[in-house]
């Protein structure tokens, strides 16, 4: 099924006092047809609401505002990611690219030696899919993030999950990050949590 056909807001009225760039209660401003006699000036620049380039502070806040405005009422729209048994995963693997083909198979392996291991892919990066990283890591003793970055992943990881230890493999060299690479880093980990919170139910 495909996403139902949006009519876009096209610009009416005098053509001299046409603001290409001027929100309405939608924060979306209509848009001229081609043709139509309207004149719109377009850049790349902050630009005010006539589209001509401007340091204005306050023309750029507010016009900045609006943008960011639309991600922020469109996150369910907007945030994109794939899981792959998180529900009950001890060690949850978040990575991009290539390295998510390999995780995918590192978790099979995991699986088969009975180390629950699951996966959460990010396939937007901006915006972050942070609520759904959240609940994928849901009681996960242990985050992994094997990247082919030299840590940008995994810094993003611990700032939405806080508190939360996440470890990483970091590897820009070139060569891809193997499944068994992963699949035995997991395992190490589950195991080393596990010992962890058995340790400290005994102290209780």
């Amino acid at each position: 099924g495909g996403h139902a056909r949006a009519e876009r807001n096209w610009a009416s009225g005098p053509r001299e006092a046409y603001q290409p760039y001027a929100a309405n209660e939608d924060g979306i401003p209509a848009m001229s047809r081609p043709g139509a006699g309207y004149r719109v000036h377009t850049t790349g620049l902050n630009h005010a609401e006539n589209g001509f380039p401007t340091q204005d502070p306050e023309a750029v806040e507010r016009n900045l505002t609006r943008l960011l405005g639309k991600f922020d009422r469109h996150r369910d729209a907007i945030d994109s990611w794939q899981t792959v048994g998180c529900e009950d995963a001890d060690v949850v693997i978040v990575t991009i690219g290539i390295t998510a083909r390999a995780a995918m198979r590192s978790i099979e392996m995991c699986r088969a030696r009975g180390v629950r291991a699951g996966l959460f892919r990010p396939i937007t990066l901006w915006p972050f899919p942070e609520k759904a990283l959240r609940e994928a890591a849901g009681k996960a003793r242990a985050m992994l993030v094997p990247e082919m970055n030299a840590g940008q992943l995994s810094l993003e990881v611990e700032r939405i999950l806080g508190d939360r230890q996440v470890d990483a493999i970091h590897r820009f060299n070139g060569e891809p990050i193997t499944p068994a690479e992963i699949a035995e880093r997991a395992e190490s980990l589950a195991k080393t949590r596990s010992a962890k919170a058995a340790s400290s139910r005994e102290a209780r």
